[in-house]
């Protein structure tokens, strides 16, 4: 059910009481009209607010699309690192907004930004790519590989028979710390590479956390291990590209349960051990 439908149902159902309840005195029916009408202007505020909040989003990303897209075309103009400023700034506030909504409809994730650091590293623009070039100046030249949506595809991961494989069938056995993420829609990406038979493109410093989104918003993200048998052993919240919450972990723990993986094996590693 809708917002604007739940509205509507409350609105209508104080009506017909308003109608049927017999009030002992003007005072009792007034109490209860006054009432009535304060429910109702906080249910279309709440509206107003929730509909201020979606333009606010959308703007944001908008915002942030723009930047990113003057510092593709800009790479190594003086301005980068206020355009990296302003894609940062704006995909904050759409995390912010995103939030709000997802907690006022009670449906979908609350997400995480990438760092300002690693803003622009897909063009090797970022702030982190300047600060490696102190010490490794044509290391630092690299870009970090933003997978299309095909390629992202075959790091996608579904259960089947309490384990997690990869959209081919590939079952994940023998990892150990490799990163997930799970996006805004839920779906889980491990990025084994070795099972998918990726190879790093030729001057290109390889697969991070934000390969598959692109650099986009996280629902969670971490690191996962198995044994032999592809069972799960251990899981983490360790993106140093993310930095996700406790939130965010839960969030991947539950959506695991969700679709039947066994977590029995699995240790749970809360701690802030970015990298």
């Amino acid at each position: 059910m809708g917002f604007s439908t739940r509205i509507s149902t409350i609105c209508i159902f104080f009506t017909l009481c308003s109608n049927t309840i017999v009030f002992s005195n003007r005072a009792s029916a007034g109490v209860f009209f006054s009432f009535t009408q304060c429910i109702r202007n906080a249910l279309v505020r709440t509206e107003e607010n929730s509909e201020l909040l979606l333009t606010e989003n959308t703007q944001a990303r908008n915002n942030y699309l723009n930047a990113i897209s003057n510092l593709h075309a800009n790479t190594s103009g003086p301005d980068s690192l206020t355009t990296i400023r302003r894609a940062y700034e704006a995909q904050t506030q759409y995390c912010e907004t995103y939030n709000q909504l997802t907690k006022r409809s009670h449906r979908g994730y609350e997400v995480v930004p990438v760092l300002e650091k690693y803003i622009g590293e897909d063009v090797a623009k970022s702030i982190e790519s300047r600060q490696l070039a102190v010490r490794d100046p044509q290391l630092a030249q690299q870009p970090i590989k933003y997978l299309t949506t095909q390629e992202a595809e075959n790091f996608q991961a579904h259960e089947s028979e309490g384990k997690l494989v990869l959209k081919k069938g590939h079952r994940l056995k023998n990892l150990f710390a490799v990163e997930y993420i799970m996006d805004t829609k839920g779906e889980i990406y491990i990025l084994d590479r070795r099972s998918v038979g990726f190879n790093d493109a030729p001057g290109s410093r390889g697969l991070r956390h934000s390969s598959i989104t692109g650099g986009q918003p996280v629902a969670s993200a971490g690191t996962i291990s198995t044994d032999s048998d592809g069972n799960i052993v251990r899981i983490s919240r360790d993106s140093g590209h993310y930095h996700p919450g406790k939130t965010q972990l839960k969030q991947f723990l539950s959506r695991l349960k969700s679709i039947r993986v066994n977590l029995s094996k699995a240790k749970i590693d809360w701690s802030e051990t970015y990298r």
